[in-house]
């Protein structure tokens, strides 16, 4: 395998490890299902309750959107992760700069229909970003 091969397996292996900690996070605790929570909340939930990713390799808030972007479905149907995705250009909840803000909505069962499709970022709140 190739360096560039070699780098893509590890890319692939941090984002597998990055989706298994946010889902095993959410799938235990009722907090953060049902829910709309920006790309920053999640990020900092999981650098509180995982350590381990940011020691084991560079863990950033765009390689977290590649993880759980992979593997989201549109409000439009139902997604086998009960996972759905909406994103919009807005303020950062926490810095208040313009960016593009990803949230991510996390259902109790995934056999449950999916949220309600957001059509502007006031369609959604975050209630953790506030207590933070």
């Amino acid at each position: 395998m190739g360096q560039l091969g070699a780098r893509v397996f590890k890319m692939r292996k941090n984002s597998e490890l990055i989706f298994k900690s946010y889902y095993d996070l959410t799938g235990a605790s009722i907090l953060y299902q049902e829910n709309w929570m920006c790309d920053e909340t999640i990020f900092r939930l999981l650098n509180a309750h995982f350590p381990q990713l940011k020691k084991t390799f560079t863990f950033t808030r765009e390689g977290l959107n590649r993880a759980l972007y992979a593997k989201a479905g549109p409000c439009t149907g139902k997604n086998d992760y009960g996972l759905y995705v909406a994103k919009f250009s807005i303020e950062c909840p926490y810095s208040g700069d313009k960016r593009r803000v990803s949230f991510y909505f996390r259902q109790a069962t995934i056999n449950n229909n999916p949220p309600d499709d957001p059509i502007s970022a006031a369609d959604i709140v975050d209630a953790h970003a506030s207590t933070n």
